[in-house]
């Protein structure tokens, strides 16, 4: 075979393989139709054990987000959930950050997804999130969404583009879209995420059980402080917008 052929082919292996996840756990929690997760570091989350700094010796408190903090445990989180809405059938990325792992973080919510599709929130996206949406747009193979409000198609660009008469791409639309068109649709998994997904739960339960038999306090209440204080931690820093 022609090296330039085999090396266009494995440029788009590569492209489409899974990011390193060897030092990543995750942490998920299920609420009705929501998905929490929080990525970690099990090796950072080992040190502040073998430190001391955790749990709280002072104030025998578990929830020592601090030393989280110090040592670097949490590297990002992703919220979804189903919308009120056709939507292609995608669910919906409430809020995400991750900083150097964004590959990751799309990796899980795509897996998460009971469909393998996403789309982003139209009503409140971060300059952060928008940067991930747009290399979503450059490389997944996507479906536009049609407003459900299903104005005049001469009133609006991208309806009078992608309007359809089907009901399953009904959706709220981010009306506001000359330079964020890649906000309006839905984009499908590629394959590989739910293998990522699969050895990142596997590092988890990997690390709750060193916990459990290592530490003195018990591994579902770290656990509990991950996953809350994931969120809390990452909603300061990149703000929704």
């Amino acid at each position: 075979m022609n090296s330039r052929i085999l090396e266009a082919v494995y440029q788009r292996l590569l492209k489409k393989s899974a990011p390193p996840s060897d030092d990543l756990a995750v942490a998920v929690e299920t609420l009705g139709g929501q998905y929490n997760a929080t990525i970690y570091s099990p090796s950072s989350l080992t040190r502040v054990f073998e430190s001391g700094a955790y749990p709280n010796r002072a104030t025998g408190s578990v929830k020592n987000y601090r030393a989280l903090q110090k040592f670097d445990v949490i590297r990002g989180y992703v919220i979804i959930e189903k919308p009120d809405m056709p939507c292609n059938d995608a669910y919906e990325v409430k809020a995400s950050a991750g900083p150097g792992i964004g590959k990751v973080i799309y990796g899980v919510a795509f897996a998460l997804s009971p469909s393998g599709i996403l789309i982003p929130d139209r009503m409140s996206v971060s300059s952060y999130a928008q940067k991930g949406w747009a290399a979503q747009y450059a490389r997944r193979k996507k479906k536009s969404l049609d407003d459900f409000d299903h104005d005049p198609t001469d009133s609006d660009s991208f309806h009078a583009k992608h309007h359809t008469k089907k009901l399953s791409d009904d959706c709220s639309t981010y009306e506001d879209h000359e330079k964020l068109d890649f906000l309006n649709y839905s984009y499908e998994s590629e394959g590989w995420e739910p293998g990522l997904l699969r050895t990142m739960k596997k590092n988890h339960k990997a690390m709750m059980a060193w916990i459990d038999a290592n530490a003195d306090v018990p591994s579902a209440d770290v656990e509990a402080a991950i996953m809350y204080y994931g969120p809390d931690f990452f909603e300061e820093k990149y703000p929704r917008e």
